[in-house]
């Protein structure tokens, strides 16, 4: 059957000018042909040319057309290439969009969107830019149709307008018209003025600053965006055509991972909900919380079932997992959708509920926080711990990506064996022992070795506990008796809670290849076990002096009474 041209529509489309959600009806202008439907199985990819995809289309037609199934075309002789459905093109102004922005339907954040990433001055200049008339860019909406039942229980159209590309402009066009921002007008020196009073929980908080007069707030209010209205866009369609038309600042690796709609995709931007207090341990910008627990994911699953090239840990005992958190890993574990099952995803609730469970109890209640609480500025989890200052580490700042990803793997391999307290004690011991060899962490092959040796071989000989080895640890750093409970939750039945105290201490650990071999072997030594300086501590399991549960190896001394290490 041969396919029939349309003809030029000369009004909007009625789907559209329902205005029952307050909304002003588009004005629509028409393309010369219209097609008559887009096709919803399949995505529309840029350059496919799958002539079977189209359906009794008559190899002579040409121009813009649609085949018997209703799938939109351009046909010219042999080339033939799908169609994105025509936009309505409206002119939107921007008090309007901004009303529409406090509602619901509107939404500005859908999965594949990145962050907000303007600053104040970027957003000042588009508020400027605005006022002066110059062009601004199109703001892209794909427009859902949603039934909604009304409180008397009838039921009525709504639209859902997904800002597909503009989220950076209507942001800025928020916080300006909110009174968080300001524009400089052309006096010298500039003066710069607000919209209004910064609004805080609803309501205008009284200000020194300088409010525009209420006839610009009405000519700024009645300034326009112009807006290409899809509608029905197919989220696969709808993801393309964010990529295609991405302006401004490219988009990261990060940001692009997250666009994806794979179970490992969805899996994790669900933890970025679920599990605020890890995500708070390291500055968020950009989609970074998504590569950390992306990061996080690919690192346990390494742990698991280490690759093939596994490499031998520094003493030789054990296998080292690789490093797999690089972009094109991550990439290729987003795409690997068998090997999220069940049993993976328990075994990643587990690691994080603990890993949440330790944050919640090193930090303070806080209303006014995002998570809901403070994280004590003495505890591991803290920026810069006086744990650290106290052992000579002073240049710290943050908690680094590579220690948020490291405790992971830590709890994944320690917490069915250790107290929280003391997996508490094994981080800070972690964050002294990386500072001390690294003077920058990164998550880099070199950064990740050191952690995996200290976890893997060094941790249970540096801080004692259950779960320990015959694998020797390097020397310790000097500093003071840190006393510890370091009973395993198997220990502590049936006997009293004991508390070790070196009395010895050895030299600082060494910087990477400072007279460390590669080919160093563990060694056994005869331990007196009168070293230890036995006392019994409180039922509240208080731990030493400076907060933290950590334990040394005592110094070797000859004794008939011995035990084997």
């Amino acid at each position: 059957m041969r396919p029939q041209r349309h003809p030029s529509s000369s009004g909007p489309s009625s789907s559209l000018m329902v205005s029952q959600d307050g909304y002003v009806p588009p004005v629509k202008y028409d393309p010369s042909v219209r097609v008559k439907a887009e096709r919803e199985e399949s995505p529309i990819a840029v350059g496919d040319s799958d002539d079977d995809d189209f359906v009794d289309v008559d190899d002579e037609a040409e121009g813009l057309l649609a085949d018997a199934e209703g799938v939109a075309m351009y046909s010219d002789a042999d080339f033939k290439i799908r169609q994105v459905a025509s936009p309505f093109i409206v002119q939107r102004t921007l008090g309007s969009l901004y009303n529409l922005s406090k509602t619901k339907y509107l939404k500005l954040d859908p999965e594949y969107q990145r962050d907000v990433v303007w600053d104040e001055t970027r957003s000042s200049g588009l508020i400027a830019s605005v006022l002066q008339g110059y062009f601004i860019p199109p703001i892209i909406f794909n427009v859902l149709e949603e039934m909604e039942v009304l409180e008397d229980g009838t039921e009525t159209m709504r639209h859902l307008r997904i800002c597909v590309d503009g989220k950076q402009r209507l942001t800025s066009l928020q916080k300006f018209m909110e009174g968080k921002i300001g524009v400089s007008d052309s006096s010298h020196p500039p003066k710069k003025w607000f919209f209004c009073h910064p609004i805080v929980n609803g309501r205008e908080k009284a200000s020194n600053h300088n409010i525009l007069p209420k006839k610009t707030k009405e000519f700024f209010e009645a300034r326009m965006f112009c807006c290409y209205e899809y509608q029905k866009l197919t989220p696969s369609v709808e993801e393309t055509m964010f990529q295609l038309v991405q302006r401004g600042m490219p988009l990261t690796p990060a940001e692009k991972m997250r666009a994806m709609s794979t179970p490992w995709a969805n899996f994790a931007k669900q933890y970025e909900i679920d599990y605020p207090a890890v995500l708070s341990l390291g500055k968020q910008s950009r989609a970074s919380g998504f590569r950390q627990i992306m990061t996080i994911f690919c690192q346990i699953m390494e742990v698991m079932s280490p690759s093939a090239d596994k490499k031998k840990n520094k003493e030789g005992a054990g296998w080292r997992p690789n490093y797999q958190a690089s972009p094109s890993n991550l990439t290729k574990l987003l795409m690997d959708t068998p090997s999220l099952n069940e049993s993976v995803k328990k075994k990643f609730k587990r690691v994080f509920d603990k890993y949440a469970e330790l944050i919640e109890s090193c930090s303070t209640p806080d209303k006014h926080s995002p998570t809901g609480f403070t994280i004590k500025k003495d505890s591991c989890f803290a920026a810069a711990p006086v744990g650290l200052s106290n052992r000579g580490v002073t240049h710290v700042k943050t908690f680094s990506p590579l220690e948020v990803v490291a405790t992971a793997i830590l709890l994944l391999r320690h917490m069915d064996e250790r107290t929280n307290k003391m997996l508490e004690g094994d981080i800070m011991e972690m964050r002294v022992y990386l500072r001390q060899k690294n003077k920058d962490l990164r998550l880099n092959n070199t950064c990740w070795a050191d952690a995996y040796q200290y976890i893997d071989v060094d941790m249970i000989q540096l801080r004692g506990g259950a779960g320990a080895t015959r694998r020797r640890a390097p020397p310790v750093p000097q500093g003071d008796p840190i006393e510890i409970d370091d009973d395993s939750p198997d220990d502590r039945a049936g006997r009293r809670t004991s508390t070790r105290t070196n009395t010895e201490r050895s030299s600082t650990l060494p910087m990477r290849g400072a007279g460390q071999g590669d080919d160093a072997r563990p060694t056994r030594r005869a331990i007196k076990s009168t070293e230890w300086m036995e006392t019994t501590s409180g039922t509240d399991g208080t731990d030493g002096a400076d907060g933290s549960d950590d334990t040394r190896d005592p110094a070797p001394e000859a004794s008939p009474w011995i035990r084997w290490q």
